[in-house]
C-alpha cells in the first residue's frame, strides 16, 4: 500500500505538460476567459520537465506505479498540485490529486479508493493526450497501477 504514494505522484503528470507564467493582474482581468484556455493548452503543449521526471521515475521502478517509493510519490504529487493549481480546467484533477495523497498518507491505505482514483486520473490524463503525448504513456502507467490494485 505505501506504493500507492507513487501512483498519485503519475496522476499529477497526466494534468501538466507545461510551466505557466502567473498572470499580473491586468492580465487577468483583460484577458477573456477563452484566451486563457487557449494559453493554457498552448502552454501544456510544451515539454514540461515535472512529466518528464515523472516519467523517467516510473521508468526507473520498471514501468511500476506500485513500485515507487511513497515519499518520492508524495513529493511529486504536491509538486503537479501547485502545477496544475494554477491552470483553467483542472480542477477535478487536482480535486483527484489531493484525495489520492490524503489516502496515501492515512495510517491505514483503502486500496480500493486509491484504485479508483488511480483509474479516474488515467481517464483524465488519456482526454489530455492530444496536448501531449507522454501523457498517454502517464495514463497506461495510471490505469496498470488502478488495475493491480484492484486484482485485475
Amino acid at each position: 500500500m505505501k506504493h500507492l504514494f507513487s501512483l498519485l505522484l503519475l496522476s499529477f503528470l497526466f494534468v501538466a505538460c507545461g510551466d505557466t507564467a502567473p498572470a499580473t493582474e491586468e492580465e487577468t482581468t483583460t484577458m477573456p476567459e477563452a484566451d486563457k484556455a487557449a494559453e493554457d493548452a498552448m502552454e501544456m503543449a510544451k515539454p514540461d520537465p515535472l512529466l518528464q521526471g515523472t516519467i523517467d521515475a516510473v521508468t526507473s521502478a520498471g514501468g511500476d506505479l506500485l513500485a515507487l517509493s511513497p515519499g518520492a510519490a508524495v513529493g511529486n504529487i504536491d509538486s503537479w498540485i501547485t502545477k496544475l493549481g494554477t491552470m483553467s480546467g483542472t480542477d477535478a484533477i487536482v480535486g483527484d490529486l489531493k484525495s489520492l495523497k490524503t489516502e496515501l498518507t492515512a495510517e491505514s491505505i483503502d486500496g480500493t479508493k486509491v484504485s479508483g482514483l488511480l483509474s479516474s486520473l488515467a481517464t483524465q490524463t488519456r482526454s489530455l493526450e492530444d496536448k501531449a503525448p507522454a501523457l498517454g504513456t502517464l495514463a497506461t502507467v495510471l490505469q496498470a497501477a488502478a488495475d493491480k490494485l484492484a486484482g485485475k
